[in-house]
């Protein structure tokens, strides 16, 4: 975000950290899989560090990450290992401190989801991409039949819980 002074007038997390903003009931959160929609569907070992070096610009980093981030831990694969870190760095950790700096600025309840459910019944290409980027949202509006897809029993009924608890909470705070 720009600092203008005027629109965003100062640095977004000391402000919800200090307590100047609206002080309501929060949501915040983040998907598993964030980035698994804009990963390379098909990725080695090699080019898994590759693309670390890309990130970060440096080998040295890029061997300290993968080694937090280590295929073998993500089921043997590359392609799960560079999700989990690129959605953590670009989505998830930032949606942890921004909870952590709203829930220390105030009183409401400020609440933290990790969104980690696919879709079940989509097709190989949706189950590569895992719980991508916005895919929470088919379930919170109850648009999960877009496009024609059949959810499985369990995605429905948990797409009614969703919709519950943020009902309650746009009612109630």
């Amino acid at each position: 975000s720009v600092i203008d002074g005027v629109v965003i007038p100062e640095p977004p997390m000391e402000r919800l950290a200090a307590g100047r903003h609206n002080r309501v009931s929060l949501v915040v959160g983040a998907n598993r899989d964030e980035t698994g929609r804009s990963a390379p569907l098909v990725m080695t070992e090699n080019s898994y560090r590759a693309a670390v070096v890309a990130l970060v610009g440096s080998q040295v980093l890029a061997d300290l990450i993968v080694a937090r981030y280590p295929s073998v831990e993500y089921g043997g694969s590359p392609r799960r290992a560079f999700v989990a870190l690129t959605s953590d760095a670009n989505f998830i950790c930032g949606a942890r401190r921004l909870a952590r700096a709203a829930a220390a600025g105030q009183d409401e309840p400020v609440f933290r989801y990790h969104f980690t459910r696919a879709l079940e019944n989509g097709s190989p290409l949706l189950l590569t991409w895992g719980a991508y980027h916005g895919l929470e949202l088919f379930f919170v509006f109850d648009k999960l039949t877009a496009a024609g897809y059949a959810p499985a029993p369990e995605e429905a009924a948990l797409a009614e819980t969703i919709q519950g608890y943020w009902r309650h909470l746009a009612a109630a705070g």
